[in-house]
């Protein structure tokens, strides 16, 4: 898919209408489990795979300065 805006799944407006449609989750990067047999064969991922939904406030993705000190201070507020 590149850099190209796609619509969202079960939408009929092309630019997005997200309040309307079914809740879509994404990869998060923070857990992941396998198995050896799996990590043998070269893969990361097996035939089944299921997600672990996560609270949205122990879901900070940190990829730069910027979102860790966001990070920090919400960890910070929060007493944590």
């Amino acid at each position: 898919m590149g850099n190209k805006i796609c619509p969202i799944p079960g939408s009929s407006f092309k630019t997005g209408e997200r309040q309307g449609t079914p809740k879509i989750y994404r990869r998060n990067a923070a857990i992941y489990m396998t198995s050896l047999k799996t990590i043998h064969k070269g893969k990361f991922f097996g035939k089944e795979n299921y997600g672990y939904v996560m609270p949205k406030e122990r879901s900070f993705d940190i990829n730069d300065q910027l979102d860790f000190d966001m990070c920090e201070f919400l960890m910070q507020r929060n007493g944590t």
